[in-house]
């Protein structure tokens, strides 16, 4: 029996948007409410599950947040709607098979830190890679 493995979307993701997006990409866990971003504009990408159930395949649902400095609203939808435009235009690769729209931009503003966002979400099915 062949087994086999799956990329991981987030950082698939990361390396993918990193050279194509303004300010950082990356993953961030911030360690209190109030911890804004480490720079600014920044593009957080976190993995928020691969819910199906099938053997063969795996579809991971990326969450996409944009960050701007404080009053910058349109620049964090702008950064967003790049992001976007960029991720459902991948051609594909070794790790990733395709990416399919799923939220829709959100915007928004952090209560604690009083930081504008725009976030999205996409599913990105990963290619298997036999590991036996």
């Amino acid at each position: 029996m062949q087994v086999i493995e799956y990329a991981d979307a987030e950082h698939a993701i990361i390396d993918y948007l990193d050279p194509l997006m303004d300010g950082e990409v990356n993953v961030w866990f911030p360690k209190s409410s109030t911890e804004a971003p480490p720079s600014l504009p920044f593009t957080q990408v976190g993995w928020d599950g691969s819910p199906g159930a099938a053997v063969n395949s795996e579809t991971a649902t990326i969450r996409v947040t944009c960050w701007a400095a404080k009053g910058h609203y349109t620049d964090a939808k702008a950064n967003a709607a790049k992001a976007r435009g960029q991720l459902l235009a991948h051609p594909g690769d070794a790790r990733v098979w395709r990416i399919d729209p799923s939220t829709g931009r959100l915007p928004g503003t952090d209560s604690d830190t009083e930081l504008p966002f725009c976030t999205f979400t996409v599913a990105v099915s990963l290619r298997p890679v036999a590991i036996s």
